[in-house]
Parts: structure tokens; C-alpha cells; sequence
């Protein structure tokens, strides 16, 4: 065995143990190897979940900024063949087509002021034939029943449509049995249904996001559009909670390797 003491600290190495001691007041801070290794491996675990809710607290401070300066100079979707639609997310955008009136979709389970309803999600074909966009309509309130379903008037002349780039909603879990959709008439009930699965029911290419259709565009509904995701001091609270369970661990780690400077030397 080698020794080195240097003041309150005594550092002793044999073949396979180490031990360090650390003399405060009348205790004495002597962790075990077991302890010691459960927290470094615990502790940067919690330490880098902080961390990343930190990153995702900014990713949607960044997205709800984004919201917010995406007002300005309109894409013309007519004009385009293909959009990122992730990195356009909210963009102003414009376009020309003909509603599909007879084939629209109530995407289900949406919230408005505490109610349940529907978003209406009406295509919108595009000059050519065979593409089209969905114009998210605003929110309706539900029936008293699964079947009174609400009316969607809407005419078919050429128009022009201006809102902003958006993204069907996703749920945070999705089931891969779940039925996305009721196999009824039209208008037909989705619930987060993805872009593939309306094309099937459509029969014709949809582009791989929507329209939010601008509040002061005539033939919608409710439009109070904000971004589809929690806010970002909701990620905050995650990341604190995480950092304070990380402290505690310390804390605990501290208080039980604490032992009385006459205790019995630890193994």
C-alpha cells in the first residue's frame, strides 16, 4: 500500500480500492465506491436532460418569434413546385385554386375557450388538376352528437387565398393500430390523420403542408391561429425540475457519506 496525507485529506490506494477522506468539523467525508459510481452515472444524465429542455425552451422561444415576423413578403405557391414547409413554417403565403367542397375534413379532438370541435381542413385544387392544398378553415364547435356534424358551405369559383404555412397536428403519441379517420360520408372526421392517408381518401396529390387561412379572408371560421406547440416556459419548468433533482442527488450523495470523525472506516 501507498499513502500520501496532506492536511484534512488522506488518500490511500491498494490494489483494487480508493478512498478519500475529507475532515469537516467534527465529521468526515469518506464516499464509497458504490455510491460514487452511481453518481457519475446519474448525475450527467440529469445535468444533460436540463440541458436539453434548455435547447428545446429556445427552439421555441425561436418558433414563436418566428410566428410572429413571418407577416411580411408573401410566397406565391403557384409560382413554387416545392416548398420546405419546416423551413417555412408560418410564412405568408398566397394561392389560387378552387375549393373541393364536397370533399372536406373535420380534424377532431380540437380545442377553442375551454370547447371541443373541429379544424375544417377544405382542399383547395390547384390550377393544372391533380394538386391541391389544404386551407385549414378555423375551428367550428362539435354537435350535441358524433353525428350532427357541422355545415361547411362553401362555392367553388376561382379565388385567391392568402394565410400562412403550417403543419398538420401531430400527437404526441400516435398508436400504429389507431384509425385515423371514420370510414363515413363527407365531410369526414380525422383525428391527426397524416397527409398520406387524406391523399387515399382524396385520390389526388395534396402538397406536405396547409394553409391557415388569414383572419380576414371571407368562407372561415374561427381564426385565432397561435403555433401548435407548448410554449417554451413549459420547457423551463421541465429543465428546473430536472436541475433541482440533480442538486438533490448531490445532496443525498453528500449527507450519506458523511460519517462521524471517530466512526469505523468505511470498506
Amino acid at each position: 500500500d501507498q499513502q500520501f496525507e496532506h492536511g484534512a485529506f488522506r488518500v490511500g490506494r491498494a490494489a483494487a480500492e480508493y478512498t478519500l477522506a475529507l475532515k469537516l468539523g467534527a465529521r468526515v467525508f469518506r464516499p464509497g465506491l458504490l455510491p460514487t459510481i452511481g453518481l457519475l452515472l446519474v448525475l450527467p444524465m440529469l445535468i444533460g436532460l436540463g440541458v436539453w429542455q434548455l435547447d428545446r425552451a429556445e427552439e421555441k422561444r425561436e418558433l414563436f418569434a418566428q410566428f410572429e415576423s413571418q407577416a411580411g413578403a408573401k410566397i406565391a405557391l403557384n409560382r413554387m413546385y416545392e416548398i420546405d414547409p419546416k423551413a417555412l413554417r408560418y410564412n405568408a403565403v398566397t394561392a389560387t385554386g378552387r375549393y373541393d367542397a364536397a370533399h372536406q375534413f373535420l380534424l377532431d379532438s380540437m380545442m377553442h375557450a375551454g370547447r371541443a370541435g373541429y379544424h375544417v381542413l377544405t382542399p383547395l385544387e390547384l390550377p393544372g388538376g391533380g394538386r391541391a392544398v389544404l386551407v385549414d378553415r378555423g375551428w367550428v364547435p362539435a354537435g350535441a352528437t358524433r353525428d350532427a356534424l357541422p355545415d361547411l358551405p362553401v362555392d367553388d369559383n376561382l379565388r385567391d387565398v392568402t394565410g400562412r404555412i403550417d403543419l398538420l397536428p401531430r400527437p404526441g403519441l400516435r398508436l400504429g393500430d389507431a384509425r385515423a379517420m371514420e370510414s363515413r360520408g363527407w365531410p369526414q372526421v380525422a383525428l391527426f390523420p397524416t397527409v398520406e392517408e387524406l391523399e387515399a381518401r382524396l385520390g389526388y396529390r395534396l402538397e406536405p403542408f396547409l394553409i391557415l387561412l388569414a383572419p380576414e379572408e371571407p368562407d372561415g371560421f374561427v381564426r385565432e391561429w397561435r403555433p401548435r406547440v407548448p410554449g417554451f416556459a413549459l420547457h423551463i419548468g421541465y429543465a428546473v425540475q430536472w436541475f433541482a433533482l440533480a442538486l438533490a442527488v448531490l445532496v443525498i450523495y453528500g449527507v450519506v457519506n458523511l460519517e462521524k470523525a471517530d466512526g469505523a472506516k468505511r470498506d
